[in-house]
Parts: C-alpha cells; structure tokens; sequence
C-alpha cells in the first residue's frame, strides 16, 4: 500500500495484520510545514449537542466571519469546510456580511464538481463553502490561500463499522479524523513552493490534533 495519509496502527488493525510481519516505511516530507500552518482560532466545543445551542453557533458564525473578513482585506481567496448543509447556511448568512468578493455556495441537491469548476473559472476574490471538500479537490496557487475546517470531521456513529471502532478501538476512531483534518488542509497546499493556513474552530479538532 501506498499513500500520505495512512499510519502503522491504523493499516494493521483495520487490516488485521501482523506487525511483526509488517514494514512500515515513512519518508521525510517534501512539502515545508512552514507553508502549511494551522491556527486553532478560538476554538469552541462542538458537537452534535452544543451545535443545537443558538449562542454556540452565533459564536462560530462570528469567528468565521472574522478569518473571511481578514483574507478578503488581504485580497485572497479561500475555502470553508462545513459539517453540513444546515450549518453551511448558517454561515452563509453571516458572511454575506462581508462584501468585495463572490461566494460560492455548495447547496444541497447540487453537484459539488459544478461549483467547483465555476470557483476555479472566476477570476476575483471568491470564497468557496461546502460540507463536501476534504477529499478530491485541488486549489494550486491563488485560488485558495486558506480553508476554515468549521468542525473536527469525526466520522459518523451511524455508520455501524464506525461505531464498532470506537467502541473498541478509540485510539483508531481519532486517528481517522486527524487523517481527514490532513486531507482537509492539503485542498489548497498542491505543491512544495504552495502555501495556505488551516483555520480549525472546534476545540475537539485541537485535542485529536
């Protein structure tokens, strides 16, 4: 097996291999972590509880606004990872505060890979906002010099193999989210000279992490 996001304990448990006959080779990165860095701003803590809260999700809508109003004073593009729909429109609509830049947004029912392309095609500040970006989607260069990572993309205790794991592997569970906050935070770095800063807004995300 081959890949950037996989780990040793990870590939041996769900593949039920023997580690003493099992080699796992890691190589140094090729790209800086200097031009990948991750800012925990203000971090609340989120879950499927307290995102029912109004004040919780006024406070996020607030630190969402305030990393899209600094990269638009700054003229940079940008992307938003959502957890859902329900909480995209939420931040939607209080970003449409900010002006001097198009939004585009992933709504539900839609095909992600149109918005995308009609992100890419634009050519003045943009932000694009979706729950549908941690895997698949590449933004070299300017077309995105950051991302907000919204909530810690635990996977879903509906899924039976997913909750299978926690309830005995709990160490494999945060370590399938922390590949996904990878995979999130490599959307806009595409190369070794790319650069982009993560912002991740859910306390839980700082504690895996």
């Amino acid at each position: 097996f081959m890949s950037a996001t996989v780990s040793e304990n990870f590939m041996t448990k769900t593949l039920d291999l023997d580690p003493a006959a099992t080699k796992f080779i890691k190589l140094e990165p090729t790209f800086p972590k200097e031009n990948k860095e991750v800012v925990f701003l203000d971090p609340l803590s989120l879950n499927f509880t307290s995102l029912k809260d109004p004040a919780t999700v006024k406070k996020l809508r607030k630190h969402v606004l305030k990393v899209v109003k600094h990269h638009i004073e700054k003229g940079e593009r940008g992307i938003i990872l959502t957890p859902s729909f329900k909480l995209t429109l939420e931040i939607v609509d209080e970003i449409k505060k900010v002006s001097g830049y198009r939004l585009f947004e992933h709504r539900q029912g839609e095909k992600l890979e149109h918005v995308l392309a009609a992100f890419k095609e634009y050519k003045g500040l943009a932000i694009l906002i979706s729950p549908s970006m941690y895997e698949g989607v590449d933004l070299p260069g300017d077309l995105s010099r950051f991302q907000v990572l919204v909530k810690a993309p635990f996977p879903s205790l509906g899924d039976k193999r997913m909750k299978f794991i926690l309830d005995r592997h709990p160490d494999l569970y945060n370590t399938i989210t922390i590949m996904k906050m990878v995979q999130g935070a490599g959307r806009s770095v595409r190369s070794a000279d790319d650069f982009a800063v993560t912002y991740v807004l859910d306390l839980n995300g700082k504690r895996v992490f």
